[in-house]
């Protein structure tokens, strides 16, 4: 941090943008992970509250916003305010850091457009999906660390048995941070902002829900004519099975499923989920702050 300002040519300044994440509506399983990583590590949840002070002892003209909040919706409807402009943030008059003191300032609420807020659950959301693998693994190793401690030994994590209790341990986890990532990114609902913003058609997804739509139906009638067929099968040979019409009966049933399952994926991403309570109707907040640095 000294060396960058002391390097910046006369009139520039170093512009340093931090940012504090809540969701209020977490996966609970998804929060202990998180919970026992950073209680092992010691590592501040909330950084906003600790960073100022120490920029301080880097660059002594270094200014702050002040804490910033943006509130994440819950869903992609919803009226779009103004975007506050990047400039009108940092033309405002804000006291150096020298005379500040952490919690003293007024949290400024943001209006930034909804469009801004979902690219920004988006972001967040792409982030921790892409850290899934490097999450689940620590929240193991701190899980371990916990019993060891308790128990007063240490666990035998060379045997077969304990290398395929921590894959599927690892394996759930990471299932469950993917598929709360994959909903905050649902609710973001990208595929109606582009739409919305630029006019690009999401042809791809259109598409597909047409298909799946035409084929949910064709699955549950041949899954009709099963339950017919079998029906007969009974009255002729009393209830004897017939080894290939059960098993071509599993495989409609499978594929039912999944294209139930790809289709309500699918018109998730056109249309955005579903929110019936005013609960959700705010799924969280960002908080954020600029610190500035004018050059020496």
């Amino acid at each position: 941090m000294e060396e960058a300002v002391r390097i910046l040519s006369p009139g520039c300044c170093l512009e340093i943008v931090e940012v504090d994440f809540a969701v209020y509506q977490g996966n609970q399983e998804v929060q202990q992970v998180f919970d026992s990583i950073l209680n092992h590590h010691f590592i501040n949840l909330k950084p906003l509250t600790v960073i100022p002070s120490n920029l301080t002892l880097a660059a002594r003209e270094m200014r702050s916003t002040g804490r910033i909040s943006v509130l994440l919706p819950s869903a992609p409807q919803g009226p779009v305010a103004q975007v506050l402009p990047h400039e009108a943030i940092l033309s405002t008059h804000y006291p150096p850091l020298s005379r500040y003191a952490a919690g003293s300032e007024p949290v400024v609420i943001v209006p930034v457009s909804t469009a801004t807020a979902r690219i920004a659950l988006h972001s967040q959301a792409q982030a921790l999906a892409a850290s899934s693998y490097g999450l689940a693994n620590a929240a193991l190793d701190a899980r371990k660390r916990d019993r060891t401690q308790s128990q007063g030994s240490s666990e035998g994590g060379g045997s077969v048995e304990a290398r395929n209790r921590r894959e599927k341990e690892l394996s759930e986890l990471m299932g469950s941070v993917e598929s709360w990532t994959k909903e905050l990114q649902d609710r973001a609902g990208m595929a109606q902002l582009i739409t919305s913003q630029f006019g690009w058609e999401p042809a791809f997804d259109q598409q597909l829900f047409q298909q799946l739509s035409h084929n949910l139906p064709v699955l549950e009638d041949r899954l009709r004519n099963f339950g017919s067929e079998r029906r007969k099968r009974d009255s002729l040979f009393g209830g004897q099975p017939d080894p290939e019409l059960e098993f071509h009966h599993q495989q409609v049933e499978l594929a039912k499923r999944e294209c139930e399952h790809e289709l309500k994926a699918v018109n998730r991403r056109l249309n955005g989920p579903e929110t019936k309570e005013k609960e959700d109707e705010v799924l969280g907040s960002m908080d954020l702050e600029v610190f500035v640095a004018p050059a020496p």
